[in-house]
């Protein structure tokens, strides 16, 4: 088991205290970051969603009040909270700066789904079957309406946090395996996920994806390095708007096995 060196000496400024990067939920502060996506992603605002107008005066209309919605030239269709941060919609179906590929041949793990963005962005594009984990109730709500507005009849969703002992919580009868690509942004628990003593076998996931957040007391970036070594990933960086995000891959052709032991394969 070998830590990625290179991972360890981009990432490792996360480990300084204070090094959090994503805006707190105030107005201020959240009109402010959506100012900042919003101008990162103008080309793919304008090229991608429909009505793209609407989109810059949505995000930057500190008066409104109901949800908003977005539409994409794709046909999908989303439904979003006012207090959502711009930013989880360019990272995930304007940027795809969690690399999901065009076609996904298994199913996908979504662990901090939100409201759907990631998770029916994936459902579009997988072969399977998308398992959505989302713990706050409220964004749940959002994630199930969008579900339904979307006909996403392959998304199977759990009002619940994802962590290696609630493996459990995954209703089985109506998810088959095998999971080829996982996406994590759940501020701060990737920490805790790629344990030894998992109840996830991640040496059967050939992607993970995740955006890299400050850790939280009792853990470190090269604690979560060495873990993802020791199931055998190859590791990559990147930065976008000064966020960082660590991708994970598997060297070898993708284990036509079941990750979650409960889950059967297809």
């Amino acid at each position: 088991m070998t830590i990625d060196r290179a991972a360890q000496a981009r990432l490792s400024y996360l480990d300084t205290p204070g090094a959090a990067f994503r805006p707190p939920g105030g107005p201020a502060l959240r009109w402010a970051g959506n100012l900042k996506w919003l101008a990162l992603t103008s080309g793919q605002v304008v090229s991608t969603c429909n009505r793209w107008p609407t989109v810059f005066f949505d995000f930057l209309s500190p008066a409104r009040r109901e949800a908003r919605s977005l539409m994409l030239r794709s046909g999908l269709k989303l439904t979003i909270p006012t207090t959502y941060h711009f930013q989880s919609i360019a990272e995930t179906v304007l940027m795809n700066l969690y690399r999901l590929p065009e076609i996904v041949d298994g199913s996908v793990l979504d662990i901090g789904a939100s409201i759907g963005d990631f998770t029916l962005y994936a459902a579009s594009r997988t072969r399977g079957k998308v398992l959505a984990f989302e713990p706050d109730v409220q964004s749940f709500a959002f994630l199930t309406r969008n579900i339904e507005i979307n006909h996403a009849t392959n998304v199977v969703a759990v009002n619940s946090p994802f962590s290696k002992t609630r493996g459990d919580a995954v209703p089985a009868p109506s998810f088959r395996g095998p999971i080829r690509f996982a996406k994590i942004d759940c501020e701060g628990c990737e920490y805790e996920l790629f344990s030894r003593d998992s109840y996830v076998n991640w040496s059967q996931v050939q992607e993970v994806h995740m955006e890299i957040h400050p850790p939280p007391p009792g853990y470190s970036v090269s604690g979560l390095l060495a873990q993802l070594a020791y199931w055998g990933f190859r590791l990559e960086t990147s930065t976008f708007g000064g966020c960082p995000y660590l991708h994970a891959y598997h060297e070898s052709s993708y284990l036509n096995g079941s990750a979650i032991p409960h889950l059967s394969s297809a």
